[in-house]
């Protein structure tokens, strides 16, 4: 598995699929689901305002070819609220991520960055989280 860290304007991030955790407290206004909001033209907010997008742990919600981002899919995973660093958050919520995407047409995963937290330590927990999750243990079950 390759695992590349780069730096971009999460709308220009290309992949199949672009992973972007988020606390119960991100807003519209502010933060990684602001920056988004903006790309896709107010999608995120009528998410929002809909209800089906309230940032509860392991909530996923996956649109398809949404307009105004490089990736071909968006998959937003809830992380409740906020615990100390936010990392083992973090860590669940790309877990999620990545097995919601399972048995999906998809080769590049990509993380959104969260700028409030450490990025170094973000980078190593997101690429650790990927590399687990992406790991499929049902090859291993005794019958």
């Amino acid at each position: 598995m390759k695992t590349d860290v780069r730096s971009a304007a999460l709308k220009d991030l290309a992949g199949d699929v672009l992973i972007v955790p988020y606390f119960d407290t991100d807003t519209t206004t502010e933060g990684p689901l602001a920056e988004l909001d903006g790309a896709t033209s107010g999608a995120i907010a009528g998410l929002v305002s809909g209800g089906e997008l309230r940032g509860r742990r392991d909530e996923a919600t996956y649109l398809h070819n949404a307009a105004g981002i490089a990736a071909g899919r968006l998959l937003l995973v809830g992380m409740g609220r906020r615990d100390g660093d936010g990392l083992s958050q973090v860590r669940r919520a790309i877990g999620v991520g990545v097995r919601f995407m399972r048995g999906r047409r998809h080769g590049a995963v990509v993380v959104a960055d969260r700028p409030d937290l450490d990025a170094a330590r973000y980078a190593q927990t997101a690429a650790e989280a990927v590399a687990i999750a992406a790991v499929d243990l049902s090859a291993y079950t005794t019958s």
